[in-house]
């Protein structure tokens, strides 16, 4: 018959009595719960954030204490919970909870592929080299690119990549000469990019072919390097061709020789002297004038050459063209004898024969008409004159000449 004896008294906090395998009582000590709630929760208790959650709710299912200092459960009659004798609530926690930080896959970095040349590089950079006549850098413009040093689809960036290059600086050489103006001439200028340069070339070119100067001559980017340092423009060149160059080239020959002897320009160096930047393009073009003009002098009264230079330059500078000027030589041809200076007679120079003539010297005129009526009337009395420079007095005839 097995033993049961009846349940002793209580005993003190942390123990309680455990039946037997006899039916005997035995004092055993009480096991101390996980706890849960307060102590658990948070990124570093066993059960996380969770299990505050969790322990709530079996609190509030099962009726189980809560520490208030705490907020821990423990199960009833463990001897730990606030309802046991002995019990001593613990601190207020006080910590401060975070969310454990969310953890996400973050993709690798990607590896750039290594770089590859396009197919048709060479091509592209020959023909932007070939268009500046730069054709010799077209390796060293295509190992810059390789290199991934320049971008050859952005022409300002290519053009930097090689304007140290000498064979960059001698095509384009005219920039040079503009940046190191001097002040006499107005100071430095800007350069010009290639683009700018290359087509103020060709229209250099346009100019000269289209006014027929032949093919080859004066028309190397080392000849244009002048013109472009000396800031003559597009308009500029045309006129000192059109009002220069041609004014003497499709001259008739007197004219050609005329400035042969008035400025010492022959035919061969007409477009070197009048593309010459440091001639000023209106005393070129009042030089191209002149020699017109002393053409039809020189054809119409023997009146031509260096010692008259000062008078058909004054002639142009008076604005008289050149058809004013040929009627006004013609009247000096007709003057005959009159023209010259007999003893006795006050001198009439050429300037003033031609002024009289073309009737800006009125004294001139006055002089040239007392002239012939002093002579005619010598001439109606049978009386005679000495002339100038050793000849015999005697009748002048139809010398007196015909001045209006």
């Amino acid at each position: 018959m097995a033993h049961n004896p009846p349940k002793p008294a209580p005993l003190g906090p942390g123990f309680h009595w455990k039946k037997g395998p006899a039916g005997h009582w035995v004092k055993t000590a009480n096991k101390v719960p996980t706890p849960t709630g307060a102590a658990s929760r948070g990124p570093d208790g066993p059960l996380g954030d969770a299990g505050e959650r969790r322990d709530a709710a079996l609190a509030d299912a099962e009726g189980m204490p809560i520490d208030p200092g705490t907020g821990v459960t423990y199960p009833s009659g463990s001897g730990l919970g606030p309802e046991d004798p002995g019990f001593v609530p613990g601190p207020e926690d006080t910590s401060v909870v975070t969310d454990p930080p969310v953890v996400t896959d973050t993709p690798a970095a990607k590896v750039p592929d290594a770089f590859v040349p396009r197919k048709d590089a060479k091509n592209t950079i020959k023909a932007i080299l070939d268009s500046y006549d730069l054709g010799s850098l077209a390796d060293l413009l295509y190992n810059n690119y390789a290199a991934e040093l320049v971008d050859i689809d952005n022409p300002d960036a290519v053009i930097f990549s090689i304007k140290n290059e000498e064979a960059y600086k001698t095509r384009f050489s005219g920039n040079a000469l503009r940046t190191s103006r001097s002040a006499a001439l107005g100071g430095p200028l800007p350069e010009l990019s290639p683009g700018s340069y290359v087509a103020l070339e060709k229209y250099y070119r346009q100019v000269m072919t289209a006014n027929g100067l032949p093919t080859g001559f004066y028309d190397e980017p080392s000849d244009f390097a002048q013109l472009i340092g000396g800031d003559v423009s597009a308009e500029e060149f045309q006129s000192r061709v059109n009002d220069g160059i041609m004014q003497v080239r499709n001259a008739d020959p007197t004219v050609k020789q005329q400035m042969m002897e008035l400025y010492g320009v022959s035919d061969d160096a007409l477009v070197a002297y009048f593309i010459d930047p440091k001639k000023a393009l209106p005393l070129l073009k009042q030089q191209a004038q002149a020699a017109r003009i002393a053409g039809r002098g020189q054809e119409l009264a023997g009146i031509g050459g260096a010692a008259n230079k000062g008078l058909f330059e004054n002639l142009v500078q008076r604005g008289i063209s050149e058809t004013d000027a040929a009627a006004g030589f013609t009247e000096v041809g007709k003057l005959g004898e009159l023209r010259t200076n007999l003893a006795g007679e006050g001198n009439i120079s050429t300037e003033q024969q031609v002024g009289g003539a073309l009737g800006y010297d009125v004294q001139a005129q006055k002089d040239l008409e007392a002239r012939k009526r002093r002579r005619l009337s010598e001439f109606s009395g049978g009386g005679s004159f000495t002339r100038t420079q050793g000849e015999t007095s005697g009748g002048i005839g139809l010398s007196v000449g015909q001045a209006q």
